[in-house]
């Protein structure tokens, strides 16, 4: 922390330097253009100074000309351009920069030579300054970090397997450290041993192999510690009692830690309070089933799940691995009754840095996955996010999970057992931990090697151009490290900014290349299913049951009020509100039920996979037969039935395509039951069976179907999980396979099956059976997996009630 003080001084130190020198400098640009500039560059607002810097850059004096471009090679790891502009500036620009300025620039460079593992360079660099500033009788406190750093890279100069493990710890290389160095650590001294487990068990998530090394660390090595190093192992020990919810031995280590004397930057009150506040509550703990487990998703960005706090109604978390810890909005922790501590911290989140509180919540559920006592940080309502984005299930918790599959719309936890943790640290995975732990995926791209950082929290695909500059417009093809499969990166966007530990961000439409990715967090490896090449249907998320399940992620990324109301007004016309439902006045349709009749019974018969039954047109109650086909989504009869009951035609109306007219069925009866005013459409021919499809139907808030009869609903309570239904040109039943969703036709033939449909079939939790289905090319039939006659899935799946006010179907073993 002294450093980054420091540092931060004389850099603004810097700037007033800089900035004074400007004024009097004649130069192309205004002086205030070249102050602006520097001080931006000397905060590391590169953002800001880069356009900027692009647009005057060749016109600033010389000095601040390298000084700017110093700061902008610094922001995008140029570190040879860095170092070069540093010399140049503090060999011929002394005057401008001055003592504090020269003394800021030099530790900039020694840093950089630590971070690139140039130790024999570092140690002769800072025995040079130290010996500058010294003649210059330079106060000690600024010289302190150069010899930190002297001292540091005398530790770690040298070429034997102890020295260059450790050159991997403290440049967190954690993946080189496992790979080539851990045969070595059984033969490193108890020191060395314990620096390397610390790195690669942070890197890979190990939490008991962290705590220990740290603790032992902390323990017997204090000496050897360094503040940085200090710095570390009191938080990693911290950290790790926190995700795994020992708050006592919180609140004890961190209370004995507050002895040390030595400087440190871990906010061990902090702990303190945390362990004190939630001292009486049991360790964080999991359940799940022990088969394999799928929980719905959303297919498009943001991703959500729907999770339940304690008794309260289920509301969607989005699925953020690029946030480190769970989120909960104020909104939802006070109707939930979370446990408060009493600080305010900030952390980092998609909207920067916010104010939060920690706190522990009794239990979470998200399908059939249980977190109780787990901590997650409240959202404070200053921060002036909605409550919809102010929940997220962060990185520390998914990894709970083990290992997670993203299918298009499951996450699938595989059964537990099935992939075993390796013994010792993985030496082929291609996943590993960030400081603030989230997710960093080695791969490569036009093959070279580069991290990204896997964050299911950003909407797109976005690459550094200053690590990819070739790039522009064109695609490029992307390969796992190891053990990877590739895949061409389609529709990323090029950003002026590089990170400081990744060159681009992988966000959900990378998730969505693969048939599956599997995040494997005891392996710490990323691998994934390539979609088939024979692959006839995109994936629509705007079709009619694909919309509901992504209602709620569209509805938060639309960025307009009207995009938002065009898909409400799209839902609605799938779940049958259509403005022929919703209309008012003397000639809406309706059913009329005989009086005193809550729920009216009919006798039918199931012919050909028909439900038929006889009705009475009309004031002259003609006899009519009636094929009541909910699959369909209007009502139909042939013009020459038209004819015989002089079905009413409405002029401005009854153009229609083709040989179809609409026309309006005045009174019709099923018994002791009346539908007037009935909408219909006349299409040529000679059939004398009147059509009744889901527009009729649903005039009615329930229609029930048995092998017996029908029953008419005036009033219906829903009970259970429905299957929701959307209306089309058809009407559509939603299936599910163990991997994602179906979509089944309502026919009259069949039960036919697509020839894409690889899984087995289920509805309502029931298998339908392979061996039912015939298979058939189905990539004509819009939206279809299958085709399945109502007949067919009374029989199997018991009785089924149309809850049309839902727009969900039941099904009832009788």
């Amino acid at each position: 922390m002294r450093f980054r003080l420091l540092l931060f001084f004389f850099i603004c130190s810097l700037f007033f330097v800089c900035a004074a020198t400007a004024v009097q400098v004649q130069s192309a640009v205004p002086d205030s253009v070249v102050r602006h500039a520097t001080l931006l560059a000397a905060r590391g607002e590169v953002a800001e100074l880069r356009p900027l810097f692009k647009q005057y850059g060749a016109s600033f004096p010389r000095y601040a000309r390298l000084y700017c471009d110093m700061a902008l090679a610094r922001a995008d790891r140029r570190v040879s351009r860095m170092v070069a502009c540093i010399d140049t500036l503090t060999a011929e620009h002394e005057a401008q920069l001055g003592l504090r300025g020269r003394i800021s620039l030099s530790l900039v460079k020694a840093e950089a030579l630590r971070q690139t593992g140039q130790y024999d360079r570092l140690v002769a660099y800072c025995r040079e300054q130290l010996t500058v500033y010294k003649r210059r009788r330079v106060r000690k406190v600024l010289l302190e970090p150069f010899e930190a750093l002297l001292e540091k890279g005398r530790r770690l100069m040298g070429n034997a397997p102890r020295t260059r493990a450790l050159q991997c710890a403290d440049r967190d290389d954690a993946f080189v450290l496992a790979e080539k160095y851990a045969a070595f650590l059984p033969s490193f001294d108890a020191y060395a041993r314990l620096r390397c487990l610390l790195t690669m068990a942070e890197a890979y998530g190990r939490d008991n192999e962290a705590y220990s090394a740290a603790d032992s660390l902390l323990t017997f090595f204090t000496d050897s510690l360094d503040t940085q190093d200090l710095t570390n192992c009191l938080r990693a020990r911290a950290e790790v009692l926190i995700r795994q919810g020992r708050w006592g031995k919180l609140a004890e280590t961190s209370a004995a830690a507050r002895k040390l004397t030595r400087a440190h930057a871990a906010p061990l009150e902090h702990y303190v309070r945390m362990g004190e506040a939630f001292g009486r509550y049991a360790p964080t703990a999991v359940e799940r089933p022990q088969e394999e487990t799928a929980i719905p998703v959303s297919y498009v960005f943001p991703l959500l799940v729907k999770c339940r706090i304690g008794a309260g109604e289920e509301v969607d978390f989005r699925l953020d691995t690029g946030q480190a810890h769970t989120l909960l909005s104020e909104e939802d922790a006070r109707r939930s009754g979370v446990h408060f501590a009493g600080d305010t911290i900030s952390i980092p989140s998609w909207a920067g840095l916010i104010d939060v509180k920690p706190a522990l919540v009794d239990e979470l559920r998200m399908g059939g996955v249980v977190f109780r006592r787990l901590l997650v940080y409240v959202v404070l309502d200053s921060n002036e996010l909605s409550a919809e984005f102010g929940r997220a299930l962060g990185t520390n918790d998914l990894m709970r999970l083990k290992k997670i599959d993203f299918y298009d719309e499951k996450l699938v936890l595989p059964s537990v057992g099935i992939s075993e943790e390796a013994a010792g640290f993985p030496v082929h995975s291609n996943l590993r931990l960030s400081v603030e732990n989230t997710l960093r995926l080695q791969a490569l791209c036009s093959g070279q090697p580069h991290f990204f950082s896997l964050d299911t929290g950003c909407d797109g695909i976005v690459l550094s151009r200053v690590a990819f500059p070739a790039t522009d417009t064109e695609d490029c093809l992307f390969r796992f490290s190891r053990n990877g499969v590739p895949a061409v990166l389609e529709g990323m966007t090029l950003s002026e900014e590089r990170a400081a530990d990744h060159d681009g961000m992988l966000g959900t439409p990378f998730i969505r290349l693969f048939k599956c990715l599997h995040l494997d967090f005891r392996n710490m490896q990323v691998t994934a299913d390539n979609r088939p090449e024979t692959r006839q249907k995109e994936y629509d998320p705007f079709a009619p049951l694909a919309l509901r399940r992504n209602f709620q992620a569209l509805m938060m990324s639309a960025p307009e009020a009207a995009d938002r109301k065009n898909l409400t007004r799209l839902l609605e016309v799938y779940e049958g509100k259509t403005a022929f439902r919703l209309e008012s006045g003397n000639d809406r349709p309706q059913w009329k039920l005989p009086v005193g009749v809550r729920d009216s019974f009919h006798m039918s018969y199931d012919s050909q996979e028909r439900t038929t039954l006889t009705g009475k047109y009309g004031k002259r109650k003609v006899e009519v037969t009636i094929a009541l086909q909910p699959y369909g989504a209007h009502v139909v009869l042939s013009d020459k039935m038209a004819r015989r009951l002089k079905v009413r035609f409405d002029e401005k109306d009854s153009a229609m395509s083709g040989d179809t007219l609409k026309g309006v069925l005045d009174r019709l009866e099923i018994g002791g039951t009346v539908l007037t005013n009935l909408r219909c459409l006349v299409c040529s021919g000679r059939g004398d069976t009147l059509r009744l499809g889901y527009e009729a139907l649903a005039l009615m808030p329930a229609v029930t179907f048995t092998p017996e009869g029908l029953t008419l609903h005036e009033t219906f309570t829903a009970g259970g999980n429905g299957v929701p239904f959307a209306v089309a040109d058809a009407v559509c039943l939603q299936g599910e396979t163990p991997h994602g969703y179906a979509v089944l036709h309502m026919g009259d033939s069949g039960p036919v099956m697509s020839r894409d449909l690889t899984e087995n079939l289920y509805v309502n939790g029931v298998l339908l059976p392979e061996g039912d289905f015939g298979v058939a090319d189905l990539s004509e039939t819009v939206f279809a997996d299958a085709v399945v006659p109502l007949g067919y899935l009374v029989r199997k799946l018991g009785n089924l009630t149309w809850n049309f006010t839902q727009a969900e179907v039941y099904f009832h073993h009788p």
